[in-house]
């Protein structure tokens, strides 16, 4: 009965090793995402897949329909405590954009 991690027939060469490498890497290449991006039947499931997640979203939004950018800023908004009260506070925007608007030139 043989060991379950026996190592004994594998060469412990330079060469092999080598190889082995060569071996994994081209593969790695051949493989993966390149494989999957050079289809165009890849691309529209992917397209598919993301159109329904999409879908699934807006769905998950209810009937409760409030701004829509207001959402996606809350979202993208940072967590830490300067740069967050900065984003919630309305002044800040007023002070920000409408300073912009009513300058002269």
């Amino acid at each position: 009965m043989t060991e379950l991690f026996d190592t004994g027939k594998i060469p412990n060469d330079e060469g092999y090793w080598d190889a082995l490498a060569a071996r994994v890497a081209t593969e790695a290449r051949q493989g993966g995402f390149a494989r999957f991006a050079s289809t165009p039947a890849a691309w529209a499931a992917a397209l598919l897949l993301v159109t329904a997640a999409g879908l699934l979203v807006l769905a998950a939004r209810g009937n409760d329909r409030g701004d829509l950018g207001r959402e996606i800023a809350q979202a993208l908004a940072p967590a830490d405590y300067p740069a967050g009260s900065l984003v919630d506070d309305p002044a800040m925007g007023t002070l920000l954009f409408e300073a912009a608007s009513r300058s002269t030139r």
